[in-house]
């Protein structure tokens, strides 16, 4: 008897059609939500690239504007005023402080959060070695970082200026080998530019100077 040969059912047939179809259809939109997705990516990176680019320039014109501030003083404890204002819109605050030989003394403060009055400043007058962290800045005439504290900062500077956890970068004012004093940029902070409009109050000084000389 002759074997017959196998039988596949029209169910099977329209199975595996249907099968075929989903296929298709599932590839079909994986291809539109992979467009999709390649789509809105770009969109957020160029978004992305459009704000940096709007910082950069708004950071830029910041800076302009502070040189102009500090260049527009005219006697250096007008600078000095100017850097302690102008310094705070690249940190949490700024606090400088005025070496007077055997100690140092509060001039002005500015910035977001506890910042001390005038009154309250011209009252702080410590000796630098009360406060490792500017002895430091002022003997290496170079930036020094630390935490707040009195263990780091002189008592009352501490106290009144409220330097407790947050970082805090000691930057000499120098003219030449005299330390003229210390700002300090304290909580988030944009060290290098600040170091940068310190070193333009130098110069300014030193201009105000020569101008007084002549």
């Amino acid at each position: 008897m002759e074997a017959s040969a196998p039988q596949v059912s029209a169910g099977g047939s329209a199975s595996d059609a249907l099968r075929q179809e989903i296929v298709e259809l599932v590839r079909g939109e994986i291809d539109r939500i992979g467009d999709r997705a390649a789509s809105v990516a770009g969109g957020r990176l160029a978004e992305a690239e459009a704000t940096a680019a709007a910082e950069q320039q708004h950071l830029e014109q910041n800076i302009a504007e502070a040189a102009r501030e500090i260049r527009s003083a005219g006697s250096p404890g007008q600078a000095m005023r100017a850097l302690g204002e102008v310094a705070a819109g690249f940190c949490d605050r700024s606090v400088v402080l005025l070496n007077h030989g055997n100690c140092l003394r509060g001039y002005c403060a500015a910035g977001k959060g506890t910042v001390p009055s005038r009154e309250a400043l011209a009252r702080i007058s410590f000796a630098p070695r009360s406060a490792p962290v500017l002895a430091h800045a002022m003997e290496s005439r170079g930036t020094v970082s630390a935490n707040g504290g009195q263990h780091n900062f002189s008592h009352e500077l501490a106290k009144t200026c409220a330097l407790e956890r947050e970082a805090v970068h000691a930057i000499p004012i120098v003219l030449r080998e005299t330390v003229l004093g210390v700002i300090l940029v304290i909580g988030q902070a944009r060290v290098p530019l600040v170091e940068s409009l310190v070193m333009l109050t130098e110069a300014w000084v030193e201009v105000l100077g020569s101008r007084g000389r002549g």
